[in-house]
């Protein structure tokens, strides 16, 4: 009887090398550019948004450096963060 060996694309060694070289690369694509600024935008602008008055609130115009914009979202995200910074304050 004769048993027929599965011939495979790649070497065992090879394929182990090949997965750790990749797994190396993935590790330093993460730590790439790690303490880089991360906000988006929305993240800016909620402490800004919230630490306006209510009235400015609730008029939905977004003031930043002397220019005026209108907020498409309604104002309720930005009056329970305003509330909330009041009772809990604004630290970390």
């Amino acid at each position: 009887m004769i048993i027929k060996e599965e011939k495979r694309p790649f070497p065992p060694l090879a394929t182990t090398f090949i997965l750790i070289l990749l797994l190396w690369l993935a590790f330093a694509l993460r730590l790439h550019n790690l303490d880089a600024f991360s906000f988006w935008t929305d993240e800016g602008l909620t402490p800004l948004r919230s630490s306006y008055p209510i009235t400015e609130i609730l008029s939905n115009r977004i003031i930043i450096q002397e220019g005026i914009t209108r907020d498409t979202h309604p104002p309720l995200f930005y009056l329970i963060i305003h509330f909330t910074r009041q009772l809990f304050g604004d630290t970390d």
